[in-house]
C-alpha cells in the first residue's frame, strides 16, 4: 500500500512516472491510448481506493503513455531520497537542482521519484504539541510533489520494503541524515546501491555527529565523503571525497549546512552526470566507470557518538580553546550554558548573591596561553572588545560576545552587562 502524505488521486497514481512538472498533455497521444487515458482519468475520485486494481492500472497505463525522449522522467533512472532534518532538506534540494541544471551534452540520467523520512514528531518543547512532518517531507510534498513514504521502522515494516521493491522500484538510493538503521535486504533492493552522504573524512568520525566532535577536537580541516552504504555504520567503500578548511569561529550549524550542500552538488555533478552513467546496471559497473572507489582504512576509524546535554556544561577548568570549541561544537542544539553569581552591590535591595544560568552563544578566543592571572573567577566586561571576559583556571581568556537568559532571547553581551546596573558578576567555582 502505497504511504502517500494525502488521499491518493489519479494524478498522484501516475506521478511515478510523470512528475508535477511534466505537463502530461494527451493531446498528442495516439488516439487509442488517448481514448484509454480519458477512460480512466474520470472515473470518479471513490473508486481510486489505494493499493486497487484501478490504481495499479494508472501506474502501468503512465508507464505506456509517457513519453520516450531522453529528457522525460520515464527515460530516466529513479533517485530515491532519504533524509529528515533541515540539513538533508537542503541536500535534497541542492540535488534536485544540479539533476536539473542544463547541460550542452545531455540530461541527468536521474531524478528523484520519492522520498523516505522520519514519521511526523512534535515540535517544540511541549511532548503534546501537535505532530509536525520533518522539512525533507515538507519540501518533497509541497515543492517536489512526489511521494513520501514515512515508516516507523524500516527494519520491520514488511509493507513498505514491499512497496519499495516491487512498486517504487528505485535505481538508486540516497541517503543524507536520515536517522534509522538501514537492513541488508533494504540495501541489496536497488540495483546500483545506496549512496551515503557523511560529512566528515571517513574513516575519521563514524557516527552519528561528525562535525560536531571534529569541532570539539579543533580540527583545522574536514570534509565531505560520498560512501555506499553497507550493515557496518559508516564502513563502505569511500566513492568520493573532498577537503574542506574549518574556520576557528565556524559553528556546527553553519559548517554542517555547508558540508552537505558540498555533498550533494558532489554527487550530482561528479557521479550522477558522469558521462556513461546511463548505461551502468550494476554497483560493479558503476564502480569501474567511476574508478575512484577505494576501502576504507579501517584500522584508522574513530567513532563520534552523539552529544547530549550532559556534555553541555561549561566550567572553564579547560583551556580557553577548549571551551571555545564547545561552544562551537554543541551550538543549535543542546548548547552550552555556564552559572554565574550576580553579587549585591552597597545600598542595594538584592542581600544575597543570585545564581543566574546563563546560556552562551558565541565566543572568541582573546588569549590562548596559560598564565598566572589573579581573581580568575571574576567576570568583567571588555569594552574594546564589548563582551564578558571569562578567565579559565588556567589563566588563558575567553571573551562571551552573545548569551540568553532562560525563556528569554538571545541577546549581546553589552545589554546583559547592562541589566546588572552594576553589580558584580563572577562564574561559580567547580570543584575538580
Amino acid at each position: 500500500m502505497h504511504r502517500f502524505s494525502s488521499r491518493t488521486t489519479v494524478w498522484r497514481s501516475v506521478s511515478f512516472v510523470l512528475p508535477a512538472r511534466t505537463s502530461g498533455d494527451c493531446r498528442c497521444w495516439p488516439p487509442s491510448l488517448r481514448r484509454r487515458w480519458l477512460r480512466w482519468s474520470h472515473r470518479p475520485l471513490s473508486r481510486w481506493k489505494r493499493g486497487d486494481r484501478c490504481s495499479q492500472h494508472a501506474r502501468r497505463l503512465a508507464c505506456t503513455l509517457a513519453p520516450s525522449s531522453p529528457a522525460s522522467p520515464s527515460a530516466r533512472r529513479r533517485i530515491l531520497f532519504m533524509g529528515t532534518p533541515e540539513v538533508a532538506r537542503d541536500a535534497l534540494e541542492q540535488l534536485v537542482r544540479s539533476l536539473d541544471e542544463p547541460d550542452a551534452t545531455a540530461a541527468a540520467p536521474f531524478y528523484v521519484a520519492a522520498v523516505v523520512t522520519q514519521p511526523p514528531a512534535p515540535s517544540g518543547r511541549r511532548r503534546s504539541a501537535a505532530l509536525q512532518p520533518s522539512p525533507v517531507h515538507q519540501y518533497a510534498e509541497e515543492v517536489l510533489r512526489v511521494p513520501v513514504y514515512t515508516p516507523g521502522s524500516v527494519r520491520h515494516d514488511e509493507a513498505f520494503l514491499r512497496d519499495i521493491a516491487h512498486q517504487l522500484a528505485p535505481d538508486l538510493v540516497v541517503t543524507a541524515a536520515y536517522g534509522q538503521w538501514l537492513p541488508t535486504r533494504f540495501l541489496h533492493i536497488a540495483p546500483l546501491g545506496t549512496l551515503n552522504i557523511h560529512p566528515s573524512l571517513l574513516p575519521r568520525y563514524r557516527g552519528a555527529a561528525p562535525v560536531q566532535r571534529a569541532l570539539l577536537d579543533g580540527v583545522r580541516e574536514t570534509g565531505v565523503s560520498i560512501v555506499r552504504s553497507v550493515r557496518e555504520m559508516d564502513a563502505g567503500p569511500i566513492v568520493l571525497q573532498e577537503r574542506v578548511p574549518v574556520d576557528e569561529e565556524v559553528q556546527a550549524p553553519q559548517l554542517l549546512q555547508q558540508l552537505f550542500l558540498l555533498g550533494a552538488r558532489l554527487l550530482a555533478q561528479s557521479i550522477l552526470r558522469r558521462a556513461g552513467m546511463e548505461r551502468v546496471d550494476n554497483i560493479a559497473e558503476m564502480d569501474a566507470l567511476l574508478g575512484t572507489v577505494r576501502e576504507q582504512q579501517h584500522a584508522h576509524a574513530t567513532h563520534a557518538p552523539k552529544l547530549g546535554k550532559a556534555d553541555a556544561r561549561l566550567t572553564f577548568c579547560e583551556t580557553a580553546t577548549r571551551v571555545h570549541n564547545r561552544v562551537r561544537a554543541l551550538a543549535g542544539w543542546p548548547g552550552t550554558w555556564v552559572d554565574v553569581q550576580v553579587l549585591p552591590s552597597a545600598g542595594d535591595r538584592l542581600k544575597e548573591p543570585t545564581v543566574l544560568r546563563l546560556k552562551v552563544i558565541c565566543t572568541r578566543v582573546v588569549r590562548a596561553e596559560a598564565g598566572a592571572a589573579l581573581g580568575v573567577h571574576e567576570v568583567h566586561f571588555c569594552q574594546e572588545t564589548q563582551a564578558l571576559r571569562f578567565t579559565c583556571d588556567d589563566g588563558s581568556q575567553l571573551d562571551v560576545l552573545q548569551v540568553q537568559l532562560p525563556g528569554k532571547r538571545v541577546m549581546q553581551a553589552r545589554e546583559f552587562w547592562n541589566g546588572l546596573r552594576g553589580r558584580a558578576l563572577q562564574r561559580l567555582r567547580v570543584p575538580y
